[in-house]
């Protein structure tokens, strides 16, 4: 019988989409030689209708929606370690910036302390008490609505839209007016304590809600894929999806460490999938740091790709590499006859 071998599926957000463009404009070479030594080896390449981090992840562990990601009661699961039953969505808090013509959101608001999340949860939820609407924290920056009945709603995951005109991404449903709910939270926000104190500390202020992963919750276990795993780096952020989505399927989760061959030691205990978020690209990318993001890319390629590619050339895993952009990319070993395919040389020309 053939041996299975452990799948590891690599969640690398930002991890192509930049390059093309810095490469043109910045004469940027990334430098990431198991990277691309990987890369230059695959054979399947799948453009699958699935954009960022999020998406990705659930789409990695077999859960697809035809509506929206079912991010909210996963969340709301992981975070609380209790189930809920009724229909939520995420009510991140954010800070958005007016512009000339735009509107864009600039960042995620992630130093609340306990008093101030509570404070400004309160003063929603005496506004929209008559609406049958309540706010609950989950922690300090992931807060959730709750809703008195389920709607097939279409938002867009926070991340996909952090540094972008809001415009096209607003919350969207046949059966609630989402832009009155948001402004009315606006109104509230604005003119809640916790933010004017904020402000005159030079703070930025919680000055409207991003409302996203409204999905429907019932999952179809058969089909679930065999993940057995989600590991994460030590950021609370990748934390947090990791055990969204461990949740979602059944599956423990896990930090990684820098030592990519413990890793490796980790994952030969396991006969199914391991999914690994690799996010250390995504803010360098989104804010155009590339210092930061070479940095990053150098530190990434080392610790963990390498012994992993050494693991993959030993055919001891599979590897997956997911960009989080709708390609998914496996590596495999070329034939004999394919010596002469024209392989690109470097992640940008990939």
């Amino acid at each position: 019988m053939p041996v299975i071998k452990p799948i590891i599926h690599l969640c690398i957000p930002q991890l192509l989409q930049p390059l093309a463009l810095w490469k043109k404009d910045f004469l940027f070479e990334p430098e990431a030689p198991e990277l691309a030594s990987l890369l230059r080896q695959f054979d399947q390449r799948t453009d699958a209708s699935i954009q960022g981090l999020d998406a990705s992840l659930f789409h990695a562990g077999g859960i697809t929606s035809n509506t929206d990601i079912p991010i909210a009661n996963f969340r709301f699961q992981a975070h609380l370690k209790k189930t809920s039953k009724h229909f939520m969505l995420c009510a991140d808090p954010i800070h958005l910036e007016v512009g000339m013509n735009d509107i864009t959101l600039t960042q995620v608001i992630d130093d609340l302390s306990d008093d101030e999340a509570e404070e400004l949860i309160d003063d929603l939820n005496q506004h929209f008490k008559q609406d049958e609407l309540e706010f609950i924290r989950g922690s300090n920056r992931h807060w959730y609505i709750v809703l008195p009945e389920k709607e097939a709603v279409k938002t867009t995951p926070l991340d996909e839209v952090l540094r972008k005109n809001i415009k096209n991404y607003l919350t969207h449903s046949e059966t609630r007016n989402w832009n009155v709910l948001q402004n009315e939270a606006q109104m509230i926000l604005h003119t809640s304590a916790v933010n004017n104190q904020r402000e005159m500390a030079g703070l930025p202020t919680v000055n409207s809600l991003w409302f996203w992963g409204g999905g429907n919750i019932e999952v179809n276990a058969s089909e679930q894929k065999d993940v057995v795993c989600v590991y994460h780096n030590e950021s609370y952020e990748a934390e947090t999806k990791a055990k969204t989505v461990a949740t979602a399927v059944n599956c423990e989760s896990e930090q990684l460490t820098e030592d990519g061959n413990h890793l490796v030691s980790q994952i030969g205990k396991h006969q199914g999938k391991s999914i690994i978020i690799l996010d250390q690209l995504f803010h360098a990318a989104i804010n155009d740091n590339l210092d930061s993001y070479k940095q990053a890319l150098t530190k990434l390629d080392a610790q963990i790709i390498r012994p992993l590619t050494q693991a993959w050339h030993a055919g001891k895993i599979e590897i997956i590499i997911d960009g989080c952009d709708g390609k998914i990319l496996k590596p495999t070993k070329p034939s004999l006859w394919k010596f002469w395919k024209n392989n690109p040389v470097s992640l940008a020309d990939l």
